[in-house]
């Protein structure tokens, strides 16, 4: 009996997801918020149980299931579990009841915007828990509805703009990434979209040189468009703008995070070899060597970079943190180059702390709408003795961002930078300048915006501003809670990255 429940213990918990998001419907606008939450905690305790297991577990797939499903093509219904995926699938359960409690006095069709919160919820975890190509592409694509959605009904004032391009830049991006997916399927031969079956031929047969750097372009293209990465990175500002603060905090928690998990598993495991090769490219008399891994370099530190600068001009305060967001999820990108036990170490740990900080700033951003009616600094300033509570969350969620010891974003950073000085040696100048960056926009925005003399702007409501409900608080404090307790003990999560880092270094020929 515990053999089958742990054999299906991931489609039950996305069907009782899906369960919850119709009963969310289907409930009247008064308790659409409670069923919606009731419907999130099973998700949790599950991914919970899967994270704590696969943590003592090694490099096999855990909680693994597989049916047969469409033989004409060889797709079929296969999950499961590393260390990397469990802890993306658990970070997605954990956003969505904290986004539910944040969002509790949310009143404009409370039914549908809860039911679309946790409809994104059990496409995500089809995402990160899907190990067939052709049943991963049906739930990436399903996830961009309910976002699609969230901001063209509950967004500001330019959403229909902001969703309709959101939509098309990654909409597109998909499809250039379902030809990658295509060219791996007939390119191996098997007629089978099986992720472990397609990374064991890439391994042990490999693919044609010029098939392979081809399809892992198409791969990477609709990978680095979702993380983003600079220059595919203009569509999520505007997107994080607009949308309401559920849907920030879902885009930036563990939407962005698909990117890189898609590089991380799909990818650069199952064309490895086109990943490293390096290749000889002349112009007339000029000769030069490139590779993928190179470009990752290149893509990472621009990204660590630009983005970082950007937000030295940025007066929204959600526009900050969306460029932070750039900039954050570029050093993913540098440690993916690396080809290090640290820099793939890192690059997980960095989605989960990212997905977690981030998701705090943007819930600290909106309750700084709700409290003056305002997200702009230059129009605030002087605000910290009426809103203590909000300003002491907001300073504590930027110094993780930023990186302080102690808390998840220092160790996610120090790991990735550790293993871009083993990769690149002196090179790791030149993105490291961005810790000075991020800590002088964090800082500045905290002086323009809660500090100093008080601005008086006519557009901020002084006489009824007020410090950050109940609701709101709670939310903030458990993502510190959480930044706080794998900052100090980060073994809890880094130990089950350990087996998976080595199985794709050693299908680089790198362990």
């Amino acid at each position: 009996m515990l053999d089958i429940l742990s054999e299906g213990l991931i489609p039950l918990t996305i069907l009782a997801t899906l369960v919850g998001t119709l009963a969310t419907y289907a409930s009247s606008n008064r308790t659409s918020r409670l069923v919606a939450l009731v419907a999130s905690l099973p998700a949790l305790a599950a991914t919970t149980y899967m994270l704590w297991k696969v943590g003592f577990g090694g490099a096999t797939y855990e909680f693994h299931a597989s049916w047969e499903w469409i033989a004409a093509i060889g797709a079929r219904l296969e999950f499961g579990v590393d260390g990397l995926s469990a802890s993306l699938a658990w970070l997605t359960a954990v956003l969505t009841p904290l986004v539910i409690l944040y969002s509790w006095h949310e009143n404009t069709k409370p039914r549908l915007f809860f039911a679309l919160i946790l409809l994104m919820d059990a496409t995500v975890l089809g995402v990160f828990t899907s190990l067939d190509l052709f049943l991963f592409y049906i739930f990436w694509e399903f996830v961009l509805v309910p976002m699609y959605f969230l901001i063209a009904v509950w967004g500001g004032p330019n959403r229909k703009y902001a969703s309709t391009k959101f939509f098309v830049y990654t909409g597109s991006a998909s499809l250039v990434m379902l030809l990658g997916f295509m060219a791996l399927y007939f390119g191996a031969g098997v007629g089978s979209f099986s992720i472990p079956v397609l990374t064991a031929i890439g391994h042990t047969l490999g693919y044609a040189k010029e098939f392979a750097m081809l399809a892992f372009a198409a791969l990477a293209i609709g990978f680095l468009v979702k993380m983003p990465s600079v220059p595919f990175h203009t569509w999520l500002p505007d997107a994080h703008v607009q949308a309401p603060t559920a849907g920030s905090v879902l885009l930036a928690g563990v939407l962005l995070k698909m990117g890189s998990y898609g590089l991380m598993r799909i990818a650069i495991p199952i064309l490895g070899d086109a990943f490293t090769a390096h290749h000889a490219v002349a112009l007339g008399p000029i000769a030069f060597w490139w590779s993928y891994q190179w470009a990752f370099y290149v893509l990472g530190t621009v990204s660590v970079l630009y983005g970082a600068f950007l937000c030295l001009a940025q007066d929204d305060l959600k526009s900050l943190i969306a460029y932070s967001s750039v900039s954050h999820m570029g050093m993913v990108t540098l440690a993916l180059a690396t080809v290090t036990p640290l820099g793939f170490a890192g690059a997980a740990y960095m989605n989960v702390a990212h997905g977690i900080i981030a998701a705090g700033m943007f819930m600290a951003a909106g309750s700084l709408q709700h409290s003056t009616g305002t997200r702009l600094l230059s129009r605030l300033g002087g605000i910290a003795p009426r809103v203590p509570r909000l300003t002491g969350l907001t300073a504590t969620l930027f110094l993780a961002s930023l990186g302080l010891p102690g808390l998840m974003g220092f160790i996610a950073e120090f790991t990735i930078f550790a293993g871009t000085w083993q990769a690149f040696g002196w090179l790791i100048l030149i993105p490291i300048w961005s810790i000075l960056i991020t800590a002088g926009y964090y800082l500045w925005a905290l002086q323009r915006g809660f500090y100093g003399p008080e601005v008086r702007h006519p557009d901020v409501d002084w006489e009824h501003m007020h410090d950050v409900p109940t609701t709101e608080r709670w939310s903030m404090v458990a993502l510190i809670v959480l930044a706080l307790v794998f900052g100090v003990l980060p073994g809890l999560l880094m130990g089950s990255y350990n087996a998976w880092t080595l199985q794709v270094l050693a299908l680089l020929g790198g362990a």
